[in-house]
Protein backbone atom coordinates (compact mmCIF):
# COMPACT_ATOMS: atom_id res chain seq x y z
CA UNK A 1 0.00 0.00 0.00
CA UNK A 2 3.10 1.97 0.75
CA UNK A 3 3.85 1.79 -3.13
CA UNK A 4 0.71 2.54 -4.65
CA UNK A 5 0.36 5.82 -2.36
CA UNK A 6 3.89 6.32 -3.86
CA UNK A 7 2.75 5.89 -7.24
CA UNK A 8 -0.55 8.24 -6.66
CA UNK A 9 1.73 10.91 -5.42
CA UNK A 10 4.60 10.95 -8.20
CA UNK A 11 1.14 10.50 -10.78
CA UNK A 12 -0.90 12.39 -10.18
CA UNK A 13 -3.46 10.00 -9.68
CA UNK A 14 -6.39 10.35 -7.22
CA UNK A 15 -5.58 7.83 -4.14
CA UNK A 16 -8.97 7.99 -2.83
CA UNK A 17 -11.11 6.34 -6.55
CA UNK A 18 -7.84 4.20 -7.19
CA UNK A 19 -6.22 3.28 -4.19
CA UNK A 20 -7.73 -0.58 -4.58
CA UNK A 21 -7.07 -0.86 -8.16
CA UNK A 22 -3.26 0.30 -7.55
CA UNK A 23 -2.65 -2.20 -5.10
CA UNK A 24 -3.83 -4.91 -7.10
CA UNK A 25 -1.94 -3.41 -10.01
CA UNK A 26 1.32 -3.81 -7.81
CA UNK A 27 0.44 -7.17 -6.69
CA UNK A 28 0.40 -8.54 -10.64
CA UNK A 29 3.32 -6.91 -11.13
CA UNK A 30 5.23 -8.35 -8.09
CA UNK A 31 4.10 -11.82 -9.43
CA UNK A 32 5.32 -11.17 -12.59
CA UNK A 33 8.40 -10.30 -11.68
CA UNK A 34 8.89 -13.60 -9.44
CA UNK A 35 7.64 -15.58 -12.70
CA UNK A 36 10.36 -13.86 -14.03
CA UNK A 37 13.32 -14.45 -11.71
CA UNK A 38 11.88 -18.60 -10.96
CA UNK A 39 11.83 -18.78 -14.92
CA UNK A 40 15.27 -17.84 -14.71
CA UNK A 41 16.57 -19.90 -12.08
CA UNK A 42 14.85 -22.87 -14.28
CA UNK A 43 16.55 -22.38 -17.31
CA UNK A 44 20.14 -22.03 -15.40
CA UNK A 45 19.37 -25.07 -13.92
CA UNK A 46 18.79 -27.01 -17.51
CA UNK A 47 21.53 -25.01 -18.83
CA UNK A 48 23.81 -27.28 -16.41
CA UNK A 49 21.38 -30.42 -16.59
CA UNK A 50 23.00 -33.14 -19.22
CA UNK A 51 20.75 -34.81 -21.34
CA UNK A 52 20.48 -38.04 -22.50
CA UNK A 53 18.69 -40.01 -25.39
CA UNK A 54 17.57 -43.53 -25.94
CA UNK A 55 15.40 -44.38 -28.95
CA UNK A 56 13.54 -48.05 -29.97
CA UNK A 57 12.17 -47.88 -26.76
CA UNK A 58 8.90 -49.36 -25.43
CA UNK A 59 6.16 -48.63 -22.59
CA UNK A 60 4.10 -51.57 -21.22
CA UNK A 61 0.61 -50.54 -19.40
CA UNK A 62 -0.05 -54.05 -17.33
CA UNK A 63 -2.61 -54.89 -15.26
CA UNK A 64 -1.83 -54.40 -11.62
CA UNK A 65 -2.56 -58.11 -10.59
CA UNK A 66 0.29 -59.33 -12.83
CA UNK A 67 2.17 -62.45 -11.84
CA UNK A 68 5.04 -60.89 -9.80
CA UNK A 69 7.35 -63.72 -10.14
CA UNK A 70 6.89 -63.02 -13.94
CA UNK A 71 8.05 -59.79 -13.82
CA UNK A 72 11.36 -60.40 -12.12
CA UNK A 73 11.99 -63.01 -14.72
CA UNK A 74 11.68 -59.93 -17.14
CA UNK A 75 13.59 -58.09 -15.00
CA UNK A 76 16.86 -60.57 -14.79
CA UNK A 77 17.00 -60.92 -18.41
CA UNK A 78 16.82 -56.68 -19.13
CA UNK A 79 18.87 -56.26 -16.40
CA UNK A 80 21.73 -59.43 -17.25
CA UNK A 81 22.36 -56.94 -20.45
CA UNK A 82 22.38 -53.83 -18.69
CA UNK A 83 19.16 -52.88 -20.53
CA UNK A 84 16.91 -49.93 -19.26
CA UNK A 85 14.17 -51.17 -16.71
CA UNK A 86 11.62 -49.01 -15.09
CA UNK A 87 8.84 -49.90 -13.70
CA UNK A 88 6.62 -47.58 -12.24
CA UNK A 89 3.77 -48.61 -9.56
CA UNK A 90 0.72 -46.61 -9.27
CA UNK A 91 -2.78 -47.02 -7.55
CA UNK A 92 -4.52 -48.77 -10.82
CA UNK A 93 -1.57 -49.94 -13.10
CA UNK A 94 2.34 -50.97 -13.54
CA UNK A 95 3.97 -49.02 -16.56
CA UNK A 96 7.45 -51.13 -17.43
CA UNK A 97 9.86 -49.11 -19.81
CA UNK A 98 12.26 -50.86 -21.52
CA UNK A 99 14.15 -51.20 -24.90
CA UNK A 100 12.06 -52.51 -28.19
CA UNK A 101 14.29 -55.28 -28.16
CA UNK A 102 12.46 -56.70 -25.17
CA UNK A 103 8.53 -56.58 -26.65
CA UNK A 104 8.35 -59.94 -27.73
CA UNK A 105 9.68 -61.63 -24.31
CA UNK A 106 7.45 -59.20 -22.44
CA UNK A 107 4.34 -60.00 -24.77
CA UNK A 108 5.19 -63.63 -24.45
CA UNK A 109 5.17 -63.87 -21.04
CA UNK A 110 2.37 -60.77 -19.81
CA UNK A 111 0.44 -60.86 -22.79
CA UNK A 112 -3.00 -61.52 -20.92
CA UNK A 113 -2.34 -58.82 -18.53
CA UNK A 114 -0.91 -55.52 -20.96
CA UNK A 115 -3.38 -52.96 -21.38
CA UNK A 116 -1.37 -51.49 -23.42
CA UNK A 117 1.87 -51.11 -25.44
CA UNK A 118 4.02 -47.90 -26.85
CA UNK A 119 5.96 -48.68 -29.68
CA UNK A 120 8.44 -46.66 -31.23
CA UNK A 121 9.07 -44.12 -28.29
CA UNK A 122 12.68 -42.14 -27.12
CA UNK A 123 13.62 -41.69 -23.94
CA UNK A 124 14.56 -38.30 -22.88
CA UNK A 125 16.78 -38.30 -19.29
CA UNK A 126 17.13 -34.96 -17.97
CA UNK A 127 19.96 -35.04 -15.31
CA UNK A 128 20.00 -32.23 -12.85
CA UNK A 129 21.91 -31.20 -10.35
CA UNK A 130 20.40 -31.66 -6.33
CA UNK A 131 19.16 -28.26 -6.78
CA UNK A 132 16.26 -29.22 -8.54
CA UNK A 133 15.15 -29.94 -4.89
CA UNK A 134 14.69 -26.13 -4.04
CA UNK A 135 13.47 -24.71 -7.30
CA UNK A 136 10.17 -24.89 -8.01
CA UNK A 137 8.09 -25.30 -11.35
CA UNK A 138 10.21 -27.38 -12.93
CA UNK A 139 8.87 -29.88 -13.91
CA UNK A 140 5.49 -27.74 -14.95
CA UNK A 141 7.93 -25.49 -17.48
CA UNK A 142 9.29 -28.78 -19.33
CA UNK A 143 5.20 -29.40 -19.64
CA UNK A 144 4.19 -26.36 -20.86
CA UNK A 145 7.37 -26.32 -23.14
CA UNK A 146 6.30 -29.42 -24.55
CA UNK A 147 3.24 -28.41 -25.23
CA UNK A 148 4.44 -25.42 -26.89
CA UNK A 149 6.22 -27.68 -29.65
CA UNK A 150 3.23 -29.45 -30.17
CA UNK A 151 4.78 -33.07 -28.51
CA UNK A 152 2.88 -35.27 -26.64
CA UNK A 153 4.44 -36.57 -23.55
CA UNK A 154 3.76 -40.59 -23.30
CA UNK A 155 4.98 -41.06 -20.00
CA UNK A 156 7.07 -39.04 -17.57
CA UNK A 157 8.89 -39.96 -14.37
CA UNK A 158 10.82 -37.30 -11.93
CA UNK A 159 12.57 -38.88 -9.36
CA UNK A 160 15.75 -37.28 -7.32
CA UNK A 161 18.18 -35.94 -9.63
CA UNK A 162 16.53 -37.39 -12.74
CA UNK A 163 13.82 -36.61 -15.09
CA UNK A 164 12.61 -38.63 -17.49
CA UNK A 165 10.15 -37.98 -20.28
CA UNK A 166 8.84 -40.28 -23.36
CA UNK A 167 8.40 -38.99 -26.28
CA UNK A 168 7.32 -40.41 -29.81
CA UNK A 169 10.76 -40.62 -31.82
CA UNK A 170 8.91 -38.77 -34.85
CA UNK A 171 8.87 -35.90 -32.08
CA UNK A 172 12.54 -36.81 -31.00
CA UNK A 173 14.65 -34.38 -33.30
CA UNK A 174 12.01 -30.83 -32.37
CA UNK A 175 12.75 -31.99 -28.56
CA UNK A 176 16.08 -31.95 -28.60
CA UNK A 177 16.02 -28.46 -30.38
CA UNK A 178 13.48 -27.63 -27.76
CA UNK A 179 15.89 -28.55 -24.97
CA UNK A 180 19.06 -26.22 -25.69
CA UNK A 181 19.24 -24.23 -23.44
Amino acid sequence: SALSRLIASKSNIDLKKNFDALVIACRRQKQKIKIKDNKKKVINLLKKSKIEIKNKVSSFVIKKDVDKKKLEIIEKNIKKEDDIYRLIETGSVITLITSEDYSKLINKTLKPQIINENKNLAEIRIKSTEDIRKIPKIISFLYLLFAEYDINIIDAISCWTDTIILVDNKNLRKAMEMLRF
